[in-house]
């Protein structure tokens, strides 16, 4: 019988696949049967072609198949592929085990053997082997060849690996990389194809191995018609030296096998192909080329700034198509080099202008909600319970705990700086920091947070017990176990319904799909290294690895979709326009890198020997050329071609040669530059709508005035357009609906003294902070805010238990011990233990101790010199206090009352009257400044000052305001001469913690203040004349004060109920103010977005004497 080769050739688009169709429908309408060879992505495509060409019957007699489906095919009906299939997952990590067996054995991978880069790149290497028929005893004799080089100890390593491997592989598994060797065999036996009629279509090349089984198919087959895009001429550099090569081993194949070959049937296009498309396709890498004088109408080139303008472009095209000549979505395809250059941007720009669109693309699973579970999980059952990857896990949403559950056990670990052990112990810290007192309320919320705690902890510790000495079976079935523990499964479909709720249906159906997958990467855990034990480590880095293999595919969601993909895999149904993107120098036709097991020089020494692994770098560029002429010529009507000018960091790029050769075929070629588009040809939805008018927003064009006349009234953009206009006008942010600002804040406000001071540095941070209740989370440490409650927890303990007299008359010694117990009790009943602060913990502790000692030393010093006693501590101003609040009549008929406490209330009495002074411990050494009150700032000592003046003080008769104090309690930092005496050093130390604040203009209070008149320890005292100096202020300036202060609160009050809540921080020119960079260290800097434009509150900086004169009230001030 004698076997014929038939080739069919030609360029693009002249009917070959119809050629063999027809030959096809000949044999089957004879009763005849047929194998069509196609490659895989278009077996689908081409199976429902037959369907639709010859009917149910017909089609059943055609055996569309792909290399590897005909050989799975025949080699399990002479059952040859019993044992179970590699996939990519098992093949990783049994590549992992084999590269770790041979460890000892390896130098040049030794130090890389666990790196998932060089596992895969093992894998392609071995692939590459395979396909290329390239055997062990291949190597074997070309390593003997090879003189000593590291290409040699390469590829003895690799020998010695590849054989590791193939021994790993054959206990259990079929190599599909080797089922087409095999299938040689199996043809040489059977002769499955003896007087068959075989057909292939759609390949550029083969493999190797797939020119041996097609050596065997043309040896027993009636004819093989196989079809190829290439001309005539025999181009060895042209654009079809690809294929042409293909059509030499083809006919080589043929003589091999002794199979005539018949003439190659060349075909040519017909008359009815476009003049444009035709040029272009005859034009293209082709030397002599025929230049096309008309003005293209088929073939657009688009030159756009960067990648959103090219987007754009392609997107605003597309709808406009669709919209004005009802082309069909289907018949479009867009087409880059590579997919990951372009396919998020256009289908985001496709999607926005409202046109359907189907990806053909893969996605990675590692960020994939039900993966980070099970990693973190891992992760947790190898390295232990680090709060951050049990956040990870936790906050997944598949554990049975709410978001509010979650916040609230993360904010506690990080406040108290909780990882590894310390999850399994109970958690007996407060919830709110350091320093609080343990309310019933805080009791509750700690039970909560550690029911949450051992929630989330206990199936994992569980799940830890059981990954101490485990196979890989126990450890798939350990995670197993896990998931059902903690109701991954349910709480898996409960997401999956909440996408599908939220109109992502793509993600909601693609959760189940991640959970099958995940199963399945179980059972390739507990199959493929069946009895193997593994460290804790070694498993997670297989778990990792085998995650890296699997990625997940869109099906498309309807008929009629746009088709996204590369070029060298994308299968177009011959569309009627296409677009191909980033045709860029080096990108589009793209230059093949070198990466690799081998660099392309030992690639041609390996040559040398005829032992190929992979084609040249001048042969993948051919074929490089070919895939750019496959793109650009597989259009049937309209071709668009864009490059960019700019890539994604703003460089500098040029275009392909394509575009150059475009431009020389066609000189009157349509060129659109991004630029120059006008904006209303970029409006194809309203969502693209929207984002041009904000484009022009400052424009002031009549596209922009009509737009937003349009957004005004349109539903669910109004509010879109009116938060525009307030961020690009940069208009002052409030609450423009009065009644919600007064449910919010209050009718009757009730504030601490502290927060009217938040208020008036800055009116958006007091909202962020208590209308938002927006909290930074904080850590449990002792900050300044922290030593100084420790410290006036102290002073109040210390002057209550012994009062001024007896402190003075303790010795040194004594105070000092009685400083230090009460910090220890203070420590015991409001803080934590040692161990949980940390190591740091002692040496504060003593730090803080020696501070506070001082400090009651200077204390001591002006009690002995003062007739001021102190009567309360901690004083409380509030509704149930000591002494009311101080509360301010509303004009639209509300009240504010104001709270707080009062550090410390010091009491002289003299003649029937009550002087009153305040006195407040401060640690970061703040300055009292009068004209900082007239801004609503340094007022909560005066606030408390007026409420006991106003309200009264217990049995205290005639009070009067002696003044507000504030009292450093930080340790000073003096310089002293090297010789100088102890008394010097005191006294110099006195100096430098002198209190400041200010004082009532009255020399009997001075003198009481101060016995010496010196000002020694408050800012004010007796001059050599006889007069009064320092900070001082009259009874009368103190009644106008008060009235002051009064309207700045009714005013704050009065703004908060108008929503006025701007972004306005107070700036103080003077350097040394606190309040001369507010901003600095605010929580809320990133949520307002403050800047250099950012207007201000300006603060003067008049002196004392000034500010009262501003005050009023006394002619001599």
């Amino acid at each position: 019988m004698e076997n014929m080769l038939r080739l069919v050739t030609g360029r693009i688009g002249c009917g070959k696949t119809a050629r063999i169709y027809e030959e096809i429908r000949k044999i089957t309408e004879q009763g005849g049967e047929v194998t069509l060879v196609v490659p895989e992505q278009y077996s689908f495509h081409t199976e429902k072609k037959m369907l639709e060409m010859l009917g149910a019957r017909g089609a059943d007699k055609v055996n569309v198949v792909s290399f590897s489906f005909l050989a799975k095919n025949l080699l399990k009906k002479y059952g040859l592929n019993s044992e179970k299939s590699l996939d990519d997952s098992t093949r990783a990590m049994l590549m992992s085990v084999a590269l770790d067996e041979a460890g000892d054995d390896l130098q040049v991978y030794s130090r890389h053997r666990y790196s998932p880069a060089v596992i895969l790149q093992m894998l392609k290497t071995l692939k590459d082997f395979r396909q290329c028929s390239v055997t062990s005893d291949k190597i074997e004799e070309t390593l003997a060849k090879l003189k000593p080089s590291l290409l040699k100890d390469k590829l003895g390593e690799i020998l010695l690996i590849d054989r590791t491997y193939t021994a790993l592989v054959e206990q259990n598994y079929f190599d599909d990389d080797c089922a087409l060797d095999i299938l040689c065999d199996v043809l040489d036996e059977h002769r499955d194809f003896d007087g068959a009629e075989v057909f292939v279509d759609g390949f550029r090349g083969f493999t190797a191995q797939e020119y041996a089984v097609l050596e065997r198919i043309m040896r027993q087959s009636a004819e093989t018609w196989v079809t190829l895009c290439v001309d005539k001429a025999d181009d060895e550099f042209g654009v079809f030296a690809h294929t042409f090569r293909t059509k030499r081993k083809l006919i080589r194949c043929a003589q091999k096998s002794g199979t005539d070959i018949a003439k190659p049937e060349l075909l040519t296009r017909d008359g009815s192909i476009d003049p444009e498309l035709n040029a272009l396709e005859k034009g293209l890498y082709s030397g002599g080329a025929e230049i096309y004088g008309e003005k293209t109408k088929k073939i657009t080139l688009c030159s756009a700034e960067d990648f959103e303008s090219e987007c754009e472009f392609v997107a605003c095209t597309i709808k406009r198509l669709i919209r004005t000549e009802n082309i069909r979505c289907r018949d479009i395809a867009v087409i880059s080099r590579s997919e990951n250059n372009y396919s998020r941007q256009i289908r985001s720009a496709l999607i926005k202008n409202g046109v359907p669109v189907f990806e053909d693309k893969r996605q990675p699973i590692t960020s994939e909600p039900l993966i980070e579970f099970v990693r973190s999980a891992i992760e947790i059952g190898t390295s232990g319970f680090s709060t951050d990857a049990l956040m990870r896990l936790a906050k997944t949403g598949l554990t049975d705990l709410t978001i509010e559950e979650i916040a609230r056990i993360e904010n506690y670990a990080l406040m108290w700086q909780i990882n590894g052990k310390k999850w399994l112990d109970e958690w007996t810290a407060h919830p709110n920091g350091l320093g609080e007192k343990m309310l019933e309320k805080d009791a509750a919320e700690l039970r909560e947070i550690n029911d949450t705690r051992i929630k989330l902890v206990a199936p994992l510790q569980k799940f830890r017990v059981k990954l101490r000495d485990f196979t890989s079976l126990e450890a798939a079935q350990a995670i197993y176990y896990l998931l059902i523990d903690m109701n991954v499964g349910e709480n898996l479909k409960k997401l999956a319904i909440k996408l599908n709720e939220s109109l992502q249906s793509e993600l909601a159906s693609e959760q189940e799909r991640i959970w099958s997958l995940t199963m399945e990467m179980l059972d390739r855990i507990a199959d493929s290294l069946e009895g193997v034990r593994l460290t804790p480590s070694r498993f997670r880095e297989l778990f990792d690895l085998l995650v890296s293999t699997y990625s997940v595919g869109n099906l498309p969601q309807g008929l009629d979709e746009i088709t996204i993909g590369s070029a060298d895999r994308v299968k177009t149904s011959a569309p009627k326009i296409v677009f191909a993107v980033g045709m860029n120098d080096g990108v589009f036709p793209m230059i093949p890198n070198s990466d690799g097991i081998f660099s392309e020089n030992e690639r041609r020494e390996l040559a040398e020997f005829e032992l190929k692994t992979d084609d040249s770098f001048e042969e993948k560029m051919m074929e490089e050329r070919f895939i750019a002429y496959n793109t650009l010529c597989s259009t049937s009507d309209r071709l668009y071609v864009t490059y960019l000018r700019k890539d994604i960091n703003g460089a500098q790029v040029s275009p392909s040669e394509i575009v150059t050769q475009i431009k020389k075929l066609f000189p009157k070629l349509t060129v659109i530059d991004t630029v120059d588009i006008d904006d209303t040809d970029r409006i194809e939805s309203v969502e693209s709508a929207f984002d041009i008018m904000a484009e022009l927003t400052q424009k002031n064009t009549v596209l922009h005035s009509t737009l937003e006349k349009y957004f005004e009234a349109v539903p669910g953009y109004s509010d879109r357009l009116a938060a525009l206009k307030r961020g690009i006008n940069k208009e002052e942010i409030k609450i423009r609906d009065k009644e919600i600002a007064t449910k919010l804040f209050g009718l009757n406000m009730y504030m601490s003294a502290s927060r009217t001071e938040v208020y008036h540095k800055c009116p958006f941070e007091y909202f962020c902070k208590y209308g938002l209740n927006a909290q930074p989370r904080k850590t449990a440490e002792l900050d300044p805010m922290q030593k100084g409650t420790a410290i006036h927890y102290i002073l109040e303990k210390l002057i209550s238990a012994y009062g001024s007299d007896g402190l003075c008359s303790m010795e040194k010694a004594d105070r000092d011990k009685c400083v230090f117990d009460i910090l220890e009790e203070y420590f015991k009943e409001n803080l934590t233990s040692g161990e949980e602060m940390g190591e740091r913990f002692d040496y504060l502790f003593r730090q803080l101790g020696l501070t506070v000692c001082e400090v009651v030393d200077r204390l001591v010093a002006e009690f002995a010199n003062s007739n001021f006693v102190p009567v309360a501590f901690e004083l409380s101003i509030d509704n149930d206090g000591e002494v009311d609040t101080y509360n301010i009549p509303l004009p639209d008929g509300g009240t504010l009352k104001i709270k707080g406490s009062v550090d410390r209330v010091d009491v002289a009495e003299q003649n029937g009257t009550s002087y009153v002074r305040v006195v407040d411990y401060k640690s970061g050494g703040k300055k009292f400044d009068l004209n900082e009150v007239f801004y609503g700032l340094n007022m909560q000592m005066l606030i408390y000052l007026f409420a006991i003046w106003k309200n009264g003080f217990r049995n205290y008769k005639n009070i009067t305001p002696a003044g507000i104090l504030y009292m450093p309690v930080n340790a000073p930092f003096v310089e002293t001469e090297r010789d100088e005496n102890e008394k010097a050093i005191e006294q110099k130390k006195l100096k430098g913690t002198k209190m400041n604040g200010m004082v009532l203009d009255d020399s009997r209070v001075i003198y009481m203040m101060d016995n010496s008149g010196s000002g020694m320890f408050v800012p004010a005292s007796i001059k050599k004349d006889g007069t009064n100096g320092g900070n001082l202020i009259s009874i009368k300036q103190m009644e106008l004060l008060m009235k002051r202060c009064e309207k700045i609160l009714e005013k704050m009050a009065v703004d908060l109920h108008n929503g006025i809540i701007h972004v306005m921080p107070a700036h103080a020119a003077n350097s040394q103010s606190p309040y001369n960079d507010v901003c600095k260290y605010c929580d809320y800097k990133d949520v307002c977005h403050v800047d250099e434009n950012t207007p201000t509150r300006e603060i003067t900086s008049p002196n004392h004497s000034e500010s009262l004169r501003k005050l009023g009230g006394d002619e001599n001030a």
